[in-house]
């Protein structure tokens, strides 16, 4: 039996979470080039207020994002673990919660976005509602190839005109 319970679904005792699954250079942080360092960090505008509107009407947030600059030795997984822990409790004293962060270090794998491979471990790791769920990236290779998981992007230096669904963060609000 299937019930709706606000931000989930239950499934016999097993909540389903809905989840905002955000990239991370474009979205969380403008894009500059191997951004691996909490000085080399900004956040990008709205970000916060697109994230508490998320977290108040029910979605979990997980960052997803593709880090070659490790497999290219410009930085250490470390480097990128620190960052994300300081993302973490960025977004915390803002009073929003970040239920994880997937990244990808290879070129060539399932795990890289577009590849769904991130998502699966996501989904099987945290329950995840995916047809209840949405992904916003700011590249073509954001938009994940995934059934059922809706994937915007958002107009960028990325994107032709015919490439994205969003010009800015804020209109993922009427997709919630």
């Amino acid at each position: 039996m299937v019930e709706p319970s606000g931000s989930s679904i239950f499934f016999i005792g097993l909540i389903m979470k809905r989840v905002l699954f955000l990239d991370r250079d474009g979205i969380v942080n403008v894009d500059t080039v191997d951004v691996h360092k909490k000085e080399d960090f900004v956040f990008t505008p709205d970000i916060f207020e697109v994230c508490k509107y998320a977290q108040d009407n029910g979605y979990y947030i997980i960052i997803m994002s593709n880090q070659t600059g490790v497999t290219r030795n410009v930085f250490t997984q470390d480097d990128v673990d620190i960052l994300h822990r300081w993302v973490k409790e960025s977004f915390k004293a803002q009073g929003i919660d970040i239920l994880d962060f997937f990244y990808c270090t290879e070129y060539k794998s399932f795990s890289r976005k577009p590849q769904p491979g991130m998502f699966f471990e996501a989904a099987a790791r945290h329950e995840i509602d995916i047809p209840n769920s949405l992904m916003v990236g700011d590249k073509v290779s954001d938009r994940i190839d995934m059934d059922k998981l809706r994937s915007y992007i958002l107009k960028s230096q990325y994107t032709k005109d015919n490439e994205y669904d969003i010009e800015s963060l804020l209109e993922l609000k009427h997709y919630m």
